[in-house]
């Protein structure tokens, strides 16, 4: 399902559009970081994880590793692999999420917080990564045909891609991001996630629920992962 009030995929748009879609989402990001904080890492929206949640473990990191973060927000996540040791940057569509984050986490070694959209960094940049990831981030309110294989192309081999998003009922209804003007967003379900990750050269690709938490109307927290390696079939769980 997605979620839209701007022209969906296959709809005719400008880049004088599209640039203003996105103009449109980050003033909601703005508005949305001004109230909502994470305290610890966490793959759910706007609750610390519970003990029975995966955290960090699920990007398989090892000191040195170079992480990206899509739509990092305010950089709770990003500074919190940053003290483990990793080599994180995160990217926000958001000006004042980003100022926030510089503000915050400035001090933090191995960090970096840069303001750009997802699919034209990834396009942009020569750097590799070890993983990537995103919570509830811009994996949810990016087109995954333009996102998926930018990611793909800036993973190393089997590297890891994670990303969560709320796992929405059918017909749930629009996006409400502090009611913003106009977001675009793609809820698929489990199997259509598995899906387009096979589709775009990931292996081992899991799902998995997590209870819901707090915000975006309870639903539970959908967590999705995926593999460059080609070395081992592919399991989904869900």
């Amino acid at each position: 399902m997605i979620c839209t009030d701007v022209p969906a995929e296959g709809d005719t748009a400008g880049d004088g559009d599209q640039r203003g879609n996105l103009s449109s989402l980050a003033a909601a990001w703005d508005r949305y970081t001004t109230e909502h904080r994470d305290e610890q890492f966490t793959w759910a929206a706007m609750a610390p994880a519970t003990g029975e949640s995966p955290g960090v473990e699920v990007l398989e990191l090892r000191p040195g590793y170079r992480v990206l973060d899509l739509g990092c927000g305010a950089a709770d996540n990003a500074a919190h692999l940053a003290a483990l040791g990793v080599q994180v940057t995160g990217i926000d569509l958001s000006p004042v999420q980003v100022a926030t984050a510089r503000q915050r986490w400035g001090h933090v070694a191995n960090l970096t917080v840069e303001h750009g959209e997802a699919v034209e960094y990834l396009s942009a940049t020569s750097d590799t990564f070890d993983a990537v990831y995103s919570v509830f981030g811009a994996v949810w309110f990016t087109d995954p045909a333009a996102l998926l294989p930018v990611v793909q192309a800036r993973l190393r081999p089997g590297g890891v891609f994670a990303f969560s998003q709320a796992d929405v009922q059918p017909a749930a209804g629009r996006c409400n991001l502090d009611n913003p003007a106009a977001i675009e967003r793609w809820d698929f379900r489990p199997a259509t996630w598995s899906f387009l990750l096979r589709t775009y050269g990931f292996r081992q690709v899991t799902t998995r629920e997590l209870p819901a938490t707090k915000g975006f109307r309870g639903w539970p927290t959908m967590l999705v992962t995926g593999q460059t390696s080609l070395s081992s079939p592919d399991t989904t769980t869900g």
